[in-house]
């Protein structure tokens, strides 16, 4: 099977999802220059740690997202790398994978996968019912990748 077959459905539900559903729950600890801090409790100018060093966070946008399946991660399944805590973040929020799934899935080092996508059941896992969610969405001024309780997640520029 050609990669363009393999990576039709991400590039379908990237299209689809845009900003819409993108966004880190309460309680996700994003890593800032003064230690790791729940997204809710940051402030702008706070300086958020990411992939290209620490930015200046220009501010928090909140999102009330109706009818839908968050992603849970983390919880009942110790897995290396993933967070200890049971933490909620939209269906669309990518998160960046730089390992064996990565090649295995995509043929490359290093991908940015929407979280529904990586939904196993374990690791990952769909909300039973759909629900509405607070979510909160970081403006960096740019394209980021943000560090968050062992994880990265993007975060499109506004």
């Amino acid at each position: 099977m050609e990669a363009d077959a393999i990576l039709a459905p991400v590039r379908e539900w990237c299209a689809q999802a845009a900003h819409r559903d993108i966004g880190l729950g309460a309680g996700v600890r994003v890593m800032t220059l003064r230690g790791a801090v729940a997204v809710e409790r940051l402030v702008p100018g706070d300086r958020v740690v990411t992939r290209r060093g620490a930015r200046r966070l220009l501010a928090v946008r909140t999102a009330r997202l109706t009818d839908m399946r968050p992603c849970i991660l983390g919880g009942d399944v110790p897995r290396p790398g993933w967070p200890a805590a049971t933490l909620q973040v939209a269906p669309g929020q990518p998160i960046l994978l730089r390992d064996w799934r990565a090649r295995a899935l995509f043929g490359q080092g290093s991908a940015m996968v929407p979280a529904a996508l990586l939904a196993d059941g374990l690791a990952i896992r769909r909300a039973g019912r759909a629900r509405t969610m607070t979510v909160h969405r970081l403006d960096l001024g740019e394209d980021a990748v943000v560090l968050a309780v062992g994880l990265e997640f993007g975060v499109p520029r506004p």
